[in-house]
């Protein structure tokens, strides 16, 4: 029996108005587990809506069929009880935090990163979980609701994207599970993976080599990173999702134990993403900033100009690497 998703099941049974969001700049698995997780209400007889603060970006619209995603500012939000999905900080729903209310009353929270601790009533938070899409997937099996074609597909696309294809350090015999029976309902793995991973525009290619003609290394080489200007070279945050995944391609390298990617949005306004392998914790190096998201993969918004923000961030991930070896 599984305790949480027992929990999660009658917190949301007990709301008749629900809004589902996630992140800004929504990925796999927000987007996914969200779309999943309206069909699953929306089964149970509940008032259903979901709203982000922004759209997802074109090549991830095959998770929506329905078109049942809105973006918030054109929405109701009034009695809903909003449930985030796939994130635990407040600030990356954008807008979306004014439809909680300020004793957080009607809030729930999804989510499978490291960091939060989960309380069975307002926070629900399953690090142990390698995508937001297990927890939905175990809710639908706690409801013994069957998942519909547009549900299996997005819980199948959140767990691939979040697990890199089963390659990262929180898939579990769960995942392969989960994938087995998605599959078994008609999910076709090959589509899906293709529609993520290879639905990229020519930009991609030209953004990526902006990236390399930019890569950088600590003094001992254990440290790769990426750095880009947004206004620099004309570009907007959404452009980013063109080379969303090739910060790990610096973690193909043998010597190169942490991969970083700084990116500066505006004055004194950088995002700094980093990524490591095995037991390399880079939690530590995030959270003076109010980061967070795993220990081998998080960032922060560092209220910093780039270069600043650069030689401010590199000894924190040092540090790491310094505890990682003792």
């Amino acid at each position: 029996m599984n305790v949480m998703a027992r929990s999660l099941l009658e917190r949301l049974k007990s709301e008749e108005k629900l809004l589902l969001t996630t992140h800004r700049n929504p990925d796999p698995d927000g987007l996914g587990s969200e779309v999943a997780l309206h069909g699953l209400l929306r089964a149970l007889g509940k008032d259903v809506i979901i709203a982000n603060p922004d759209q997802a970006a074109e090549r991830l619209r095959f998770l929506d069929p329905e078109e049942i995603v809105q973006v918030f500012a054109d929405v109701d939000a009034t009695g809903r009880t909003v449930v985030i999905i796939d994130n635990s900080d407040l600030d990356r729903i954008l807008n979306v935090q004014s439809a909680i209310l300020p004793d957080q009353s009607n809030l729930i929270i999804i989510d499978h990163h490291d960091g939060a601790t989960p309380d069975f009533h307002k926070t629900f938070q399953d690090p142990a979980s390698a995508s937001t899409s297990e927890i939905v997937y175990n809710l639908y099996a706690e409801a013994n609701v069957v998942p519909s074609p547009i549900a299996a597909t997005g819980l199948y696309a959140g767990l691939i994207a979040d697990t890199g294809n089963f390659r990262y350090r929180k898939t579990s015999p769960r995942s392969h599970l989960m994938a087995a029976h998605l599959i078994e309902l008609g999910v076709q793995p090959d589509k899906i993976s293709d529609l993520i991973l290879s639905a990229f525009s020519l930009k991609r290619l030209q953004l990526k080599k902006k990236l390399y003609q930019s890569l950088a290394f600590n003094e001992a080489q254990k440290i790769a990173y990426f750095q880009l200007d947004l206004a620099r070279e004309d570009l907007t945050v959404s452009d980013l999702d063109q080379v969303e995944g090739v910060i790990n391609e610096l973690l193909e390298i043998q010597e190169i134990a942490a991969a970083l990617f700084f990116s500066r949005r505006g004055p004194s306004l950088t995002r700094v993403s980093a990524r490591s392998r095995g037991t390399l914790d880079l939690l530590p190096a995030v959270r003076p900033y109010d980061g967070g998201g795993h220990k081998n993969a998080c960032g922060a918004t560092i209220h910093l100009d780039l270069q600043a923000a650069i030689a401010d961030f590199l000894p924190r991930i040092e540090s790491c690497l310094q505890v990682h070896a003792l």
